[in-house]
């Protein structure tokens, strides 16, 4: 009973849970009963459409990253998110650093970007040296978010689309914030991951000439700072922004950092599979900073975020289902994180719970 889709109405999703967490209290005879996930949790939705049982399931959530399309799709779902809980954060999800290369009828406000681009911004399109589109994904094409970006009409891309953002989309106060998918500060290892026919390298300049990677990379990165503190100063006060990967970068502007399939061994530390090194990054970030896991290493991730203090847990993408394993409350931690040869481990009021990095493994522990 890991994943199910249910009820028109709150009711039934805190009956549920409470009948979980009421069989977890019979086990332990200390657990409360709860009236929602007593752990942080979050939910990733980039799904353009959701319907009102998924969002009656997405509401016990503490944050939900929605793709923005829904905003156009199905208004009165995020409305009803908001009516079943007041306290959840709603964050727009867009990847500004991609388009589809053709437009759908899910997403109209993309579309709209997609015919503009095509027909009056090309020059936005990142090129390699032999003039080719550049693609990580099949079906979408990379923009130009450097600063060495052509300015159109004033205007370089990640200034534009940053504009388009906040007038079009987060001007309307239904969204807390701001979820920015591939927001690394690099883009040089796409020339070897791309899906690119030819052997052209990234030309960002457009100067006929393939970019060294040390200046590709740090003129990427300087255009996602400049787009991520339009964002920022474009909003309202307390308005969230978490960007993926969970690299250090930029954390003097985001509040948080998405861990795409946690662990990622790609970071820096290869120790552990990155588990290391994702839980030595997690800790110098804000305190939106979630770690999106598998069904299957679900306990592993769970208890690596409960390692810490400002880690939230979500599992998969477009999932909106009921976790028995969120309906377990530990009560206050006593204290931090401690390690014993390779398990680490952390005491709770109502337990305990510990990680094997090198194992892959996790449990919590209920007293």
């Amino acid at each position: 009973m890991s994943s199910l889709k249910f009820g028109k109405t709150r009711i039934v999703v805190l009956l549920l849970i409470v009948i979980l967490s009421g069989l977890e209290a019979c086990k332990t005879k200390k657990v409360p009963v709860i009236s929602g996930y007593p752990v942080k949790t979050a939910a990733y939705w980039t799904c353009p459409t959701m319907s009102q049982s998924q969002a009656d399931s997405l509401s016990l959530h503490d944050i939900v990253i929605i793709c923005i399309e829904n905003q156009f799709n199905n208004y009165n779902v995020l409305q009803h998110l908001k009516k079943l809980n007041p306290k959840i954060k709603l964050l727009g999800y867009y990847n500004s650093p991609e388009m589809w290369e053709n437009g759908y009828s899910t997403t109209p406000w993309q579309s709209k970007i997609i015919t503009e681009i095509k027909e009056k911004r090309q020059d936005w399109l990142l090129k390699t040296n032999r003039g080719e589109q550049v693609i990580f994904w099949k079906g979408m094409v990379i923009l130009n978010m450097s600063d060495y970006c052509p300015l159109i009409e004033g205007e370089t891309y990640n200034e534009w689309i940053a504009d388009k953002l906040n007038q079009e989309i987060f001007s309307d106060t239904i969204w807390d914030g701001h979820f920015l998918d591939n927001g690394g500060g690099n883009i040089f290892w796409v020339n070897d991951w791309s899906d690119n026919s030819a052997q052209g390298r990234i030309d960002a300049n457009r100067d006929g000439q393939a970019d060294s990677q040390s200046v590709l990379d740090s003129q990427w990165s300087q255009g996602i700072a400049k787009y991520l503190i339009s964002i920022r100063q474009g909003n309202r006060k307390g308005f969230i922004i978490i960007a993926n990967k969970g690299s250090t970068e930029f954390s003097g502007i985001v509040d948080g950092k998405f861990f795409e399939n946690f662990p990622n061994d790609y970071l820096s530390s290869k120790q552990d599979g990155g588990w290391q090194q994702c839980q030595t990054n997690a800790k110098q970030l804000g305190p939106y900073t979630i770690f999106q896991v598998t069904r299957q290493n679900l306990n592993f991730g769970l208890a690596s975020a409960l390692l810490l203090d400002n880690v939230y847990i979500a599992i998969g993408q477009d999932d909106p289902g009921l976790f028995r394993s969120f309906a377990i409350n530990l009560g206050e931690p006593d204290g931090g994180a401690k390690v014993n040869g390779g398990r680490y481990f952390r005491k709770y009021q109502f337990g305990e719970v510990e990680v094997f990095p090198a194992q892959k493994t996790g449990n919590i522990k209920l007293h």
